[in-house]
């Protein structure tokens, strides 16, 4: 007799009910989250009309959720906001991203924190992220991982000061936080 796997793939998403709150699978676990509060989709936002300079001027593409990454069929996240460099957009299909987008936002809120610094920050490490940026509305600040080697290096923690660079451009913290 045959072991089962009841773990969750990425084709069970498509059977979940569409009520607002984002599913996405870790390691085959059902992760459900709420919808996002006003603040956090501001900051949305402002990353999105920021970060669209850079598909301007070729660099690459923005994406905002909900749009699926599909690491492997038991691992599928739906970050706030993605960057695909140009020379990689191979990966994007029509209906999903399919491999490690070149830099992940997600904006912490109460019900995401210990799952946005904890199993997602392994799962984008584990597989090939390029830069992680973790927006703390509360605190106002970002924490940026960037890729050294085989993982993450510790987050630098960037206050509304600060500016962000990333392939030559820059964003200013200020602006991401902005009401």
């Amino acid at each position: 007799m045959g072991v089962i796997d009841l773990r969750y793939v990425h084709e069970d998403l498509f059977t979940m009910p569409d009520d607002g709150r984002r599913y996405e699978l870790l390691e085959g676990d059902l992760v459900v989250s709420p919808s996002a509060n006003p603040r956090h989709q501001r900051i949305v936002k402002n990353l999105i009309v920021s970060l669209t300079r850079w598909e301007a001027v070729g660099l690459g593409f923005v994406y905002g959720a909900p749009l699926d990454v599909v690491f492997d069929r038991h691992t599928v996240f739906e970050p706030d906001v993605l960057f695909i460099r140009r020379e990689r957009r191979g990966i994007v299909t029509d209906t999903c991203v399919r491999g490690a987008p070149d830099l992940v936002v997600e904006v912490l809120s109460d019900g995401t924190r210990q799952m946005d610094l904890g199993r997602k920050l392994k799962a984008y490490g584990q597989y090939k992220v390029g830069e992680y940026w973790v927006v703390d509305p509360r605190a106002g600040v970002v924490h940026v991982f960037r890729r050294e080697g085989q993982t993450f290096a510790a987050a630098e923690v960037l206050g509304s000061g600060a500016t962000l660079s990333y392939l030559g451009m820059s964003l200013s913290v200020a602006d991401i936080l902005a009401e």
